[in-house]
């Protein structure tokens, strides 16, 4: 789910779970999945980004994530129409660099306009904006 907290002045973004990821690791047919997001708006007039990540679920195209971020509102000031909320899931390459799995964006002022929040099962797109699984919010 993501929602803002207004009487704490905070996004707050839970990360349930992914699912039908893409298989980075050949030989186990598998990902070492984890989530990587991004929050940028503008402050004082110049852009700003915060960021924050889950942990990592092993070998797996169905992680279970069941975590909670947050960031926090007053670090914002200005209300940034173009402000918004890049979420990024990985496979985590210990020898390598980490494998892009998939991305979705979601403008800040979705967000707002929807006082109760998102959640449900949103799809991920790969580089060339085909599918590349889903996670739930």
């Amino acid at each position: 789910r993501l929602f803002v907290d207004v009487p704490q002045k905070q996004l707050v973004l839970r990360i349930k779970q992914g699912r039908s990821l893409q298989a980075q690791d050949r030989f186990y047919k598998s990902s070492d999945a984890f989530v990587n997001v991004h929050f940028t708006g503008k402050m004082h007039g110049k852009m700003k980004k915060q960021k924050n990540k889950t942990s990592i679920r092993r070998k797996t195209l169905n992680p279970i994530w069941d975590e909670q971020l947050h960031w926090s509102l007053s670090d914002f000031p200005e209300f940034d129409h173009n402000a918004k909320i890049v979420i990024t899931v990985w496979d985590q390459d210990k020898l390598r660099q980490d494998d892009f799995l998939g991305k979705m964006t979601i403008p800040l002022k979705d967000i707002v306009d929807h006082a109760e929040g998102f959640n449900g099962w949103f799809a991920l797109l790969d580089k060339h904006h085909g599918r590349a699984g889903y996670v739930y919010l």
